[in-house]
């Protein structure tokens, strides 16, 4: 509320007069005590206002008492008219005490009433009314028009101060309820209402206090206006009967006399009374000091009963808590024998851990083996190719120089012949021209002629002559037969080489099997009955590994599930010697503690299913690429098949295809039995909850134990063997392929090798 300055009061005073419609101004805040100027004020904001019940004329014996009556009718009407057209600012009606204004009506209490009625008219149901009225030129002036809204805003911040304030007690009241328990909200509850209904019973014995003494007011009011009225019907006798003055006062005389009887039988009456009255108040005085006392001991009484029944249910929960932790002490056992189990298990399974990461390190070093293997070969294979290319160029070579040195001695013995006959003289036939004239014919002749369209017949022939005679001593075919006998060799020499280095690998792959044999014996401390006993459940280790991990995974989860039963027990038990605010603190504390361990367990829960499922995908994809490739490698062979020139190998093909074949059937069927083992993993459970009683037994965990070191060591096997079988078919799958490239190289046919020699040797004009 803004303080009630000088200023403040006009501003009030200026607006009651002219803000609102009143029958008679007022000139200070004094004027409306008696409540009349208010209701008019109220009757100009809610039309539907009834005053009949203000008195408007006042008697001089209970002017007090109807002021009162006014200025509490005028608040009970404001309060109505506020609740109903204006709920938003209906705090500030609960801010004031009318009682306190009513009883000592003050300028403060009434200019509290006039903000409430200021506040009402501006932000109730029709503000643009009383806008219009602030706003008028010349009605107000500045000061009341700012002391107007300096009111309103104030005002406004009381409602959003006082509504914040409602707000958060209701948070903190219900953030309060739900947080304790419900047993003990009754209980506060129940005592909130005993103190309630302890503080109705005090103000109505107040209440009924104020009126008896106004009943004795009233009672002694009444009497005296008796009294006067019966003096007054004497005097109204008298003086109608026409006595004379003094038999008036005669009469007079005698009524004072019997009334100063009257009097002292009254006064004698009233000593006796207040002697009775002081006893009565002595009495009461002792009575009351008993009834509190007996309050005071009623309360104390109930107060006990409370504790009593306090301690009672807590002794009782105590009790119950007792039981329940020695009905839990086999539990804690049991969660620390399965810590020890899953101390044990963990360590097996990073002994398991590392020995498959020493397995994948190792299959790491062999596929680089092969692959440096696989790009050596492919460098030799070209090498090869290249070096058969300049063999070829160079043997070409050396057939052509044969035969230019053969056509030179031919020419040189030709020239020699024709210049012996020159030499002798000897003449030969002259060449026949267009104009039958013969002439002679020389060596120069014969060269002048060579650039002639006419071809030397003769020495054609002597050159075709020389090629048969070559051709029949058979130079080319021994040459060319050298060469495929040389052939033949390299490839004997590169397949003798290839085998070697097959073996070498087969004999390298065996060392790292025997090695890694040999650690994982030394890492189990197991020997040869354990090699033995590994092999004869070959085909049972995998499943056995799922369904051992599948059970340390239940054992976590079981050891996990009593460590939270532990803390919410703790939790329960530390509740009893604590009171109710530190209990459910706690309480809470652990609920907190154990729904973050639940979800980590869900979490870890979810990447064991993305990793199982990213296996199973895995494993589709590997089958999904033997399929292809074996598609791939049955089109080729249909492809070798369809070609006539390439059936010497299409035995070798086939076998090796068959062979690839069986071995991708071999891993269809292991992944089929991974898939099942896999799918049966959740039916497995129950067997492990039946063998999870076993396992406790310390001979049964040894037991155990052997069994799981058997389990690794046979899936480490089972996984070498697996990728040495896969690599084996891609290595015997890819050497032929290469086969068959490489013969696609060789000649087709030896007679056409011999045309194409003969042609290139031998070009013709």
């Amino acid at each position: 509320m803004m303080p009630i300055t000088l200023s403040v009061e006009e501003a009030l005073v200026e607006w009651v007069n002219k803000g609102f419609h009143v029958t008679s101004p007022i000139t200070s805040l004094a004027d409306l005590v008696d409540g009349v100027t208010l209701s008019e004020i109220l009757l100009d904001l809610d039309s539907s206002y009834d005053a009949s019940d203000i008195d408007r004329d006042p008697t001089s014996c209970g002017r007090w008492l109807t002021k009162k009556r006014n200025l509490q009718s005028v608040h009970r009407a404001l309060f109505r008219f506020i609740h109903r057209e204006a709920p938003d600012i209906e705090v500030l009606s609960r801010l004031i005490d009318i009682r306190d204004i009513s009883d000592n009506p003050t300028s403060d209490g009434i200019a509290q009433l006039l903000y409430i009625t200021i506040a009402a008219s501006f932000l109730g149901p029709d503000p643009e009314k009383y806008v219009d009225r602030l706003r008028e030129p010349g009605r107000f002036t500045k000061n009341v028009m700012y002391q107007i809204q300096q009111i309103i805003m104030s005002q406004q911040e009381t409602v959003q101060r006082e509504t914040q304030v409602a707000k958060d007690a209701e948070s903190l009241e219900a953030a309060a309820l739900s947080s304790r328990d419900t047993a003990l909200a009754h209980e506060e509850e129940k005592i909130t209402l005993l103190g309630q209904l302890d503080l109705a019973r005090k103000s109505h014995a107040d209440t009924m206090t104020r009126l008896e003494h106004l009943q004795d007011s009233y009672e002694a009011l009444r009497l005296e206006e008796a009294r006067l009225q019966r003096e007054l019907d004497v005097l109204r006798k008298i003086t109608q009967d026409g006595a004379s003055d003094s038999q008036i006062i005669k009469a007079l005389e005698d009524k004072i006399k019997e009334q100063d009887e009257l009097i002292a039988n009254q006064e004698s009456q009233v000593e006796d009374d207040r002697v009775l009255k002081t006893k009565l108040t002595n009495e009461l005085n002792s009575l009351r000091q008993k009834s509190e006392l007996a309050e005071q001991l009623d309360d104390e009484l109930k107060e006990l009963k409370y504790r009593m029944e306090e301690l009672s249910r807590k002794a009782n929960a105590a009790e119950r808590y007792k039981q329940k932790l020695e009905g839990q002490q086999h539990l804690q056992r049991e969660v620390q024998n399965l810590q020890f189990e899953k101390d044990q298990l963990q360590e097996t399974l990073k002994e398991h851990e590392r020995l498959i990461l020493r397995n994948q390190a190792l299959e790491k070093t062999l596929a680089e083996v092969r692959r440096l293997h696989s790009a050596a070969e492919g460098e030799v294979y070209e090498l090869t190719t290249l070096k058969q290319t300049l063999e070829e160029d160079i043997r070409a070579f050396q057939h052509q120089l044969t035969l230019m040195e053969e056509r030179k001695n031919h020419d040189e013995r030709f020239i020699s012949e024709l210049q012996e006959q020159l030499n002798n003289g000897e003449t030969r036939p002259a060449a026949h021209t267009p104009s039958g004239v013969t002439s002679g014919f020389s060596l120069e002749d014969e060269l002048e002629d060579a650039g002639g369209s006419q071809p030397n017949l003769q020495l054609e022939i002597s050159r075709l002559k020389a090629e048969n005679t070559l051709l029949k001593k058979g130079l080319g075919g021994s040459s060319e037969a050298s060469h495929l006998k040389e052939e033949l060799e390299e490839e004997r020499r590169k397949h003798m080489r290839l085998k070697e280095q097959h073996d070498e690998i087969m004999t390298k792959n065996a060392l790292a099997e025997d090695q890694l044999s040999s650690l994982i014996q030394k890492a189990v401390d197991g020997g040869d009955e354990a090699l033995k006993y590994l092999s004869d459940r070959l085909k049972k280790t995998t499943a056995e590994l799922e369904t051992e991990k599948i059970r340390v995974e239940e054992l976590e989860r079981l050891v996990s599930d009593k460590e939270r039963e532990l803390l919410s027990a703790r939790a329960d038990l530390s509740m009893v010697d604590k009171d109710a605010l530190q209990g459910l603190e706690e309480l809470k504390a652990a609920d907190e503690l154990i729904s973050n361990s639940l979800r980590t367990e869900l979490e870890a829960a979810r990447i064991r299913h993305t990793n199982n499922q990213d296996d199973l995908d895995h494993h589709r994809r590997q089958l999904i690429d033997a399929l292809l490739a074996k598609d791939r490698y049955r089109k080729e062979v249909e492809e070798l098949r369809a070609n006539p020139e390439m059936g010497h190998v299409e035995g070798a093909v086939a076998e090796s295809t068959k062979k690839a074949n069986e071995k991708v059937e071999k891993l269809r069927d292991r992944l089929k039995q991974r898939q099942t083992q896999l799918e049966k993993a959740e039916l497995e459970k129950h067997e492990l909850q039946r063998k999870l009683k076993a396992a406790l037994d310390g001979e049964a965990l040894a037991e155990q134990k052997a069994s799981y070191e058997a389990i690794i060591k046979n899936l480490l096997r089972e996984n070498a063997l697996v990728t040495t079988a896969w690599y084996d078919i891609n290595s015997r799958v890819q050497s032929s392929h290469v086969v068959v490239q490489r013969r696609q190289d060789t000649p087709h046919s030896w007679i056409n090798k011999q045309r194409h020699m003969v042609n290139n040797a031998t070009p013709r004009r």
